[in-house]
């Protein structure tokens, strides 16, 4: 998928027409390949590669950009359950680290709901940097690198003013 959508965004929707021409154009280079493979099919099969040309490696799999599955299918339901599932382990996880970390090396104690204006602040800035580490380590756990390294530099950019972010080429 050449279009990259922005968190949520649902994508546009196309006439038959326009699906149609799309589908004939997945179809016919598919035949082109084909063609070509079979031309080439038995000179590779006498070199003995391992792989083929379709074949992922490891890292492919976990650091490659994944195709979008069709909407309300069980292979959707099954990745968004993955990232809401990182989602609360990068949450939690990030909190259980940041709290002890400012209460021993910081000296602030409090919280969130009773606690001084110093450790609220505190904290938000702590667990910025602690968030966006493990968010993208456990998208990487989870299988899902590409998409949470989307997300953690979104993050990170639209906390750049936007002249910054337009001489870095960034938006």
């Amino acid at each position: 998928m050449n279009r990259v959508w922005r968190s949520f965004a649902r994508p546009p929707r196309c006439n038959v027409a326009t699906q149609f021409r799309a589908s004939s154009r997945r179809y016919s280079s598919n035949e082109s390949k084909n063609s070509n493979s079979n031309n080439t099919n038995s000179s590779s099969q006498s070199t003995g590669s391992g792989k083929e040309h379709g074949d992922k490696s490891w890292s492919d799999t976990f650091f490659g950009e994944r195709a979008e599955k069709p909407r309300w299918s069980s292979g959707w339901w099954w990745d968004q359950s993955v990232v809401m599932v990182v989602f609360a382990c990068t949450g939690s996880s990030t909190a259980f680290i940041v709290r002890p970390l400012l209460a021993r090396y910081g000296g602030i104690e409090g919280s969130f709901r009773d606690g001084p204006n110093s450790y609220r602040v505190i904290s938000l800035v702590a667990m910025m940097p602690v968030y966006s580490c493990l968010l993208v380590s456990f998208g990487t756990i989870f299988g899902r690198h590409h998409y949470f390294k989307r997300f953690a530099t979104r993050m990170w950019t639209r906390m750049l003013p936007a002249g910054v972010r337009r001489r870095l080429g960034v938006e």
